[in-house]
């Protein structure tokens, strides 16, 4: 049973670590745009609220009750996702916080790793608030961007037993996937990029792995088994 288990993680393993590297290349191609463009459109505020989110990190000591309050009903709106329902939610600054739901599974308890509510929040006001305002929301966007991947390695750095539930190793292969996945998307759909394509571009590197692993295993195939075709 152990070794059927430590088998179907291994595969999980190599699926997320080959989709990290495959939208790790894609966020890669957006980022890299010419100077005159991230002058010239929402890249140049992403980037001033990105950078300016740094200072108030260290000022205001990482927002931790934001952070705390944001973690907690990440899992509770992944839960209820899942069909649970909330039972309490509790946030405080010296003693952190925790969620209580009727429905969780290991997609719930890595959720607050990889989904960055506040971003997502403020692409939602992008999306729909009148042009005027757009600068201050992407502002506001790209400083929640920094805040999420800030706050995410700091967390982790700390040791969460929300990672050893599921394995440290598979937990953090699925969360360095989804936030490629997470934060490409989130870019893409601000400043106007093809999203399908993006998504598209994440996925190409399966085939490419997966012939790499084909090759790999006939050769060593032949090389262990070659007498038997004799």
């Amino acid at each position: 049973m152990k070794v059927a288990r430590l088998l179907i993680k291994s595969v999980f393993f190599a699926a997320f670590a080959t989709g990290a590297t495959g939208y790790a290349t894609a966020l890669w191609k957006l980022l890299d745009a010419p100077w005159a463009v991230w002058t010239s459109d929402v890249r140049l505020w992403l980037a001033v609220g990105f950078v300016l989110y740094f200072p108030i990190h260290i000022i205001f000591r990482r927002l931790i009750v934001l952070h705390v309050f944001g973690h907690e009903l990440t899992h509770a709106l992944w839960s209820m996702l899942f069909g649970g329902k909330v039972e309490e939610l509790y946030v405080s600054r010296r003693n952190g916080g925790f969620a209580a739901y009727t429905k969780g599974n290991f997609i719930v308890t890595l959720a607050p790793y990889f989904f960055p509510l506040y971003a997502v929040f403020f692409l939602i006001l992008h999306l729909i608030v009148a042009p005027a305002f757009r600068p201050y929301i992407d502002g506001l966007l790209g400083a929640s961007i920094a805040f999420h991947i800030m706050l995410t390695v700091y967390t982790i750095r700390l040791g969460q037993p929300d990672l050893a539930r599921a394995g440290a190793l598979f937990s953090l292969s699925f969360i360095l996937m989804m936030n490629f996945l997470g934060l490409g998307l989130i870019f893409s759909a601000a400043v106007g990029e093809d999203v399908p394509g993006f998504l598209r571009d994440g996925l190409s590197y399966y085939p490419v792995v997966w012939d790499a692993f084909k090759r790999g295993a006939g050769a060593l195939w032949s090389r262990a088994f070659g007498f038997l075709d004799m």
